[in-house]
């Protein structure tokens, strides 16, 4: 079976940033919940969040999206800490999703890019 291109130029269902902040939200509670900061916990932990956050999101069917996952998780020593990334993207079609979570000895920065 062999499949012709499409052309499709815009998305049969557009990425929901609200419905996968929500999803995220979940997800990064309850993995973050009780956490003790270890620098090589935390640098696995990053990287399964992640990991489970982009897989939660492909399954949520966003057909010929590009998923980004970045998790920054870190020490909560009453620093001021800034996540930023800059992207080129259709503004129409590309978004971006965010959550933060932290409590009084851990933060965690979880990023979800939808580019089409």
């Amino acid at each position: 079976v062999q499949f012709e291109p499409t052309y499709r130029m815009t998305p049969e269902v557009k990425f929901q940033p609200e419905r996968v902040q929500r999803m995220m939200a979940s997800m990064v509670e309850s993995q973050m919940k009780g956490f003790v900061y270890s620098p090589q916990v935390a640098a696995m932990m990053s990287k399964v969040l992640s990991s489970e956050i982009e897989s939660a999101v492909r399954a949520l069917d966003y057909p010929r999206y590009k998923i980004v996952c970045l998790v920054t998780i870190g020490q909560n020593l009453q620093q001021d800490v800034t996540v930023s990334s800059r992207c080129v993207w259709d503004t129409n079609l590309d978004t971006s999703a965010s959550y933060r979570w932290s409590d009084k000895n851990v933060f965690c920065s979880a990023l979800v890019f939808g580019i089409y």
